[in-house]
């Protein structure tokens, strides 16, 4: 494949706005990154882009920032509070990954540090495998770890899944009002 060099903003614009040009940077990644909305084109990317956006509503923001945050940050934080110390970075990744999680609908029953520790070396195995064409690792060694690691995120996944189809049961059968279903892509 040729390389491009652009030097002009108005240049650099105008690829950024081609929709004929793809971003490829995650393609050895395929093994996590595969069908996702960022490595998505075309059609493809405007339906599920389309899809994701119908959760924004006008008061989505204000939902998050006084319902989904406070909780998250209360939760993660009270172990470490406990314990009377923290690094900056850990907590960061603790916070930023339950607040994905909240958002992506993937349900965590305990709300414990060890739940999260389970969860996070699953997202950090994930990142590793996303961004494979940085890695220094034997490729096949991180898509092993990736495929174990995604069977290991089903304990978390497959129950998100069930109660989200309970919940949307009992909206259809009108046992449910709309604001009682989860907030979550």
């Amino acid at each position: 494949m040729a390389q491009t060099t652009l030097s002009r903003f108005k240049d650099v614009h105008a690829a950024l706005c081609n929709p004929k040009l793809r971003q490829s940077l995650y393609d050895a990644g395929e093994v996590i990154m595969k069908d996702v909305l960022l490595t998505l084109h075309g059609q493809e990317h405007k339906i599920r882009r389309h899809l994701e956006l119908r959760l924004f509503r006008r008061n989505y923001a204000h939902h998050y920032e006084t319902n989904v945050f406070p909780k998250t940050l209360a939760w993660v934080l009270a172990p470490l509070v406990a314990r009377g110390e923290a690094d900056l970075v850990d907590f960061g990744y603790r916070v930023t990954m339950n607040l994905t999680a909240d958002f992506a609908g993937v349900d965590r029953p305990q709300k414990t540090s060890a739940e999260t520790d389970r969860l996070l070396a699953i997202v950090k195995t994930f990142s590793e495998g996303a961004t494979l064409v940085h890695s220094d690792r034997d490729p096949s060694d991180v898509i092993a770890e990736v495929k174990a690691a995604q069977t290991a995120f089903r304990q978390f996944l497959e129950p998100s899944w069930s109660r989200r189809q309970r919940l949307i049961t009992q909206f259809l059968n009108g046992e449910l009002k709309e604001e009682a279903l989860p907030r979550d892509v």
